[in-house]
């Protein structure tokens, strides 16, 4: 019966979710087994080389505008990866 109300729990949380809140968390879902099996088959260093291929150059500091994406991103992937 525990796991119902837990189940239940994480729904009406999911329900709370924006959309990009939910996007964002089933990339996370996704990326996350994607990149542990590369870092084991590839390491690290071929690894990192493949993430930059995918990724936009960026400055070093974020914009103000960037900041609540960028924490949204980091709780969502917490989210998948537990």
């Amino acid at each position: 019966m525990g796991g119902l109300k837990s189940l239940i729990e994480k729904g009406r949380i999911w329900i709370k979710l924006s959309n990009k809140e939910r996007s964002l968390f089933l990339q996370a879902l996704v990326l996350l087994p994607l990149v542990a099996l590369l870092l084991r088959v590839c390491g690290l260093q071929r690894t990192q080389a493949a993430l930059m291929l995918w990724t936009e150059p960026t400055s070093s500091e974020p914009s103000k505008v960037q900041v609540p994406l960028i924490r949204a991103t980091a709780q969502m992937v917490q989210s998948a990866a537990r």
